[in-house]
């Protein structure tokens, strides 16, 4: 019987005749697959210290998930957790953790808050259950 889908063999070995540990890539290993992705905003008001967005899986399980975040003046993106800690006298934490319906997404200030302030999020959320 033929086995058919896709592999991608290390150097040096054969695609046709590899065994799985000399593949780099198979169809058939368990890979993860995006089955939710967007972009949000958390806007913090003058005068609060934090807030978060919700966003709705509906998996009814707990997802593995990337989540990635910025203050909405900086022109790079960080992995979230997130803590931007410098010389000035604001610095802020991007955090994020989830349930079995959704995702949650927050910012908050570590001293102070300055006036209105927004951060940007980019969200992947994985068809792959962890808990």
């Amino acid at each position: 019987m033929t086995d058919y889908g896709e592999k991608i063999s290390r150097d040096g070995y054969d695609v046709k005749t590899a065994t799985d540990k000399q593949l780099v890539l198979s169809s058939k290993f368990k890979t993860f697959t995006i089955t939710l992705s967007g972009s949000s905003n958390v806007s913090i008001s003058s005068g609060d210290y934090r807030n978060r967005v919700e966003i709705t899986h509906g998996l009814g399980y707990i997802p593995a998930f990337s989540i990635y975040g910025k203050e909405s003046t900086e022109s790079e993106y960080h992995k979230v957790p997130h803590t931007n800690a410098t010389f000035s006298i604001s610095f802020y934490f991007l955090y994020c953790w989830a349930d079995s319906n959704k995702i949650y997404l927050e910012a908050q200030f570590g001293s102070g808050s300055p006036a209105n302030k927004t951060f940007n999020f980019k969200y992947y959320i994985f068809n792959n259950q962890i808990a």
